[in-house]
């Protein structure tokens, strides 16, 4: 026994009420998610793409989206990459020099997408041709919340290498395929001089 507490147990401490710090911090994040929401709302989409305007990404390649997509403004840069996104669903493409392995451009990409998205399921590269004579290789993946598909194209003549990733929900995918088909196959490489 100490001086103390000379009955040898411990005062009891008072109560406290723990309700009114909860309601505050309750409120705090409802405050905050519906402010989110809000804003989410109340922001327009990016501006819309004119139907039918090829445009340039840089290196000389360019593409034609399709109509009812909107510009993607956090994935442009100027002579570098262009994109475009519809709803959930999302296009970009990247130009630049490369003087590597033709493989080496899509699996760069595969690792940026793995480490990014939550993915279960990437199928085999296989090769693929556009309408307008480019080749490459192309890659489908899946997550739980999201599908999409990597193009790599590499234009040893010109050194240039065009990584295209396109990916939405899984259902949005499938309704917005033709789109991002129809942009693969416009996507062209003005010859050098």
């Amino acid at each position: 026994m100490s001086e103390l507490d000379p009955h040898g147990t411990l005062p009891r401490l008072a109560p406290y009420r723990t309700w009114p710090g909860s309601l505050v911090l309750f409120t705090l994040i409802v405050a905050y998610v519906g402010g989110l929401v809000t804003w989410n709302s109340n922001t327009p989409p990016g501006e819309p793409v004119t139907p039918d305007v090829r445009i340039a990404v840089g290196e000389g390649v360019s593409y034609v989206p399709a109509a009812g997509w909107n510009l993607d403004a956090a994935t442009i840069k100027a002579g570098e990459k262009h994109g475009v996104t519809r709803e959930a669903a999302a296009l970009s493409i990247a130009a630049k020099k490369w003087t590597g392995s033709p493989q080496t451009p899509l699996e760069r990409a595969k690792q940026a997408v793995l480490s990014a998205k939550e993915l279960r399921h990437v199928d085999a590269s296989r090769p693929f041709q556009t309408a307008s004579g480019f080749s490459g290789t192309t890659v489908g993946y899946s997550g739980k919340s999201i599908q999409g598909r990597l193009w790599a194209i590499v234009d040893t003549k010109d050194q240039v290498a065009v990584i295209i990733d396109a990916h939405a929900t899984p259902n949005q995918f499938r309704g917005v395929k033709a789109d991002i088909d129809a942009m693969v196959a416009s996507v062209q490489l003005e010859a050098t001089p």
